[in-house]
């Protein structure tokens, strides 16, 4: 809160008969900050209250009571951010990316998603072998390593940390649907592409299939303002990540997505910012996401 944003707190509290504003109003204008007074107490009270409640700064204890308070889409903002440390001391960067939209196990809806801004360290394959059959549900990614990412949270957000379901085409060819039910998942191309940008997207494969592709999610509200209905074959550089927690270089990412009609391939997000594929035994960059 910089001074003429406390001064204007201020003066309001004033107007409220907290104290003389004859008096304090002067003192804030000229020197910033009045120490002696009940308003500025009153102030300094207020602003450690707004802190606790930035998804920057607080406890991810208290940002579950603000969850479970029904009050997230209140406090919180699409694109706020906040930094995390992992067990093996790695950075990353969070962000939010939408309300209440994925589904939970156990019923109803989630009250926030959240997901990296940028990609871990290390390069991850989807599957050891050049195939793409059994899709994201029997991937290598989903379970082996975003079991062993899970663990590497941190405790107090492993524990809030929400299961989801989540549709994914089958692979091997396949256009039909299977449902996971994950804790972190990597993001399809429905969730980051909106339904007009994959429908009319001039990639014959990715409009070709629209219809499967759309049927594993819709877009969260964070890439919506971020692309709009950009086509994912076009250079976006809104979505190009970079591992070492943004300070790295351009990097390839895999989304959870299925090459439709294809056997060995899955979408990838390139270091240009396009939807392309690759191999399901090539190693990219991963960028994850979860639901609280």
């Amino acid at each position: 809160m910089n001074n003429e944003t406390l001064y204007d707190k201020a003066e309001e509290m004033a107007e409220k008969a907290l104290c003389n504003v004859k008096c304090l109003c002067p003192k804030l204008k000229e020197a910033g900050i009045c120490c002696q007074c009940d308003v500025f107490t009153s102030l300094r009270d207020y602003y450690a209250e707004e802190e606790i409640k930035s998804f920057a700064l607080s406890d991810w204890n208290d940002i579950s009571e603000i969850i479970d308070s029904g009050k997230a889409k209140e406090v919180f903002e699409i694109g706020d951010e906040r930094e995390e440390t992992l067990i093996t001391g790695e950075k990353i960067t969070l962000v939010i990316l939408g309300f209440g939209q994925d589904e939970k196990v156990s019923g109803g809806k989630v009250n926030m998603t959240i997901g990296l801004k940028n990609l871990m360290d290390g390069d991850f394959e989807m599957n050891l072998t050049h195939t793409n059959g059994g899709g994201w549900e029997k991937s290598r990614m989903r379970t082996v390593y975003m079991e062993r990412v899970f663990k590497l949270l941190p405790e107090k957000l492993r524990n809030i940390i929400v299961p989801v379901k989540k549709n994914t085409s089958a692979g091997g060819g396949s256009t039909d649907i299977t449902v996971s039910e994950d804790k972190l998942f990597l993001f399809s191309l429905a969730e980051i592409y909106s339904q007009r940008g994959i429908s009319k997207s001039d990639n014959s494969n990715i409009s070709g299939n629209a219809d499967t592709y759309q049927e594993e999610g819709t877009q969260y509200e964070y890439f919506k303002e971020l692309l709009g209905d950009a086509d994912p074959y076009d250079d976006n550089e809104e979505i190009i990540k970079r591992k070492a927690n943004g300070g790295g270089s351009a990097y390839s990412w895999w989304l959870r997505s299925p090459y439709v009609s294809n056997t060995n391939g899955f979408r990838c997000v390139t270091g240009s910012g396009d939807v392309y594929y690759g191999s399901a035994s090539g190693a990219y960059g991963v960028c994850f996401g979860f639901c609280v």
